[in-house]
């Protein structure tokens, strides 16, 4: 009787492992008969209490030798363990990785993004990168946004173009 109880108790069951992963959503521009005036698109119910800030919340601060310096400080410890020192995606943590390998911070692709998208990335991951919001405060992201782009630049710039004593200094750090 016992048997024949659990029977009838796990056949009418929903056993699907991706009940939370198959339900019906809201897609932006879309409808859903479900909702009152069938829009995805809803406001915020009055006196709604924002539970994490924006990004778009945090404004950019000027850049600065101090900020760049800072934003270097960070970049080489949170950053270079995988995108390399040059920010060309070659270290010896991205060697070992076997899935999909770091992208080199330098292509025309990344240096097409606007600063803030930059720094949404850095705050909320992409692909296998983690976020580092938690690790990193705003103005922390924002210096390292600074450093990639006087890095981007600094890699584009031709070694032959910079005064002898210069060069010489390059080319130490170059070799």
């Amino acid at each position: 009787m016992k048997l024949l109880a659990l029977v009838l108790l796990a056949t009418g069951c929903d056993w699907s492992l991706n009940r939370m992963i198959d339900q019906p959503r809201c897609e932006p521009g879309k409808r859903a008969p479900w909702l009152p005036d069938k829009r995805c698109d809803q406001h915020a119910p009055a006196g709604t209490v924002m539970w994490r800030s924006s990004a778009a919340a945090v404004p950019e601060p000027a850049a600065t030798r101090a900020s760049i310096l800072r934003g270097r400080d960070r970049f080489a410890r949170f950053c270079a363990p995988c995108h390399g020192t040059l920010g060309n995606g070659a270290s010896v943590t991205a060697r070992d990785m076997s899935l999909r390998k770091p992208p080199s911070l330098l292509t025309p692709a990344v240096a097409a993004f606007s600063d803030q998208r930059i720094f949404d990335v850095i705050s909320g991951g992409y692909g296998f990168m983690p976020a580092y919001s938690y690790q990193l405060p705003p103005e922390d992201r924002w210096a390292v946004v600074q450093f990639l782009r006087v890095l981007a630049t600094s890699q584009a710039f031709p070694v032959a173009q910079l005064p002898a004593e210069r060069r010489k200094e390059a080319e130490v750090w170059l070799r």
